[in-house]
């Protein structure tokens, strides 16, 4: 998912219709919380529901993993959950933040300290109470290959223009 992208799906739920009076809400929580709330953006389709976040809401959201929970009820005494899952919320690209993972950054010092072009500042440093000067190349070349097969799988799983379709369960 993508802060500042409409979010939309519809959920259908065996046992629990909307014609039966059943209400569907969301809980998003993580970096930042959203609460997808019946009528606001959450509304009956026949049996089912249908989901509409607009982009205006989810632009607030920052980047990281989220905990989503699903629920339903038809009062203030009986809900119940329906759906746990973990989700990933991308940057929105438009923003001005720097959205390269963590590996790609490091990927990118790697190659410059590799190419000789190691900013300054981190000629010298101190991690852990221990000064760091250089790095061997042999340790950079090693550190270079783990780094780019780590972004390159990122990328490999990441269709951040493609549909994604999600399908929630039961817990259980």
């Amino acid at each position: 998912m993508v802060a500042g992208d409409a979010w939309e799906w519809d959920r259908s739920l065996p046992g629990y219709s909307a014609s039966a009076g059943w209400r569907l809400a969301y809980s998003l929580r993580g970096p930042t919380d959203l609460d997808v709330e019946w009528a606001t953006h959450v509304t009956a389709s026949g049996d089912g529901f249908a989901i509409r976040i607009p982009g205006s809401v989810t632009a607030a959201l920052a980047q990281g993993t989220y905990s989503l929970t699903g629920f339903v009820s038809t009062g203030a005494d009986d809900r119940r959950t329906v759906v746990r899952a973990t989700l990933l919320v991308h940057p929105d690209p438009s923003s001005a933040v720097d959205a390269r993972s963590h590996d790609e950054k490091t990927l990118a010092l790697i190659d410059a300290a590799i190419e000789g072009r190691i900013p300054p500042d981190l000629e010298e440093s101190t991690i852990g109470g221990r000064q760091v000067k250089h790095i061997p190349i042999e340790t950079l070349l090693h550190l270079q290959g783990v780094y780019r097969t780590r972004v390159a799988a990122a990328l490999a799983d990441d269709d951040a223009f493609g549909t994604v379709e999600a399908v929630f369960g039961f817990p259980g």
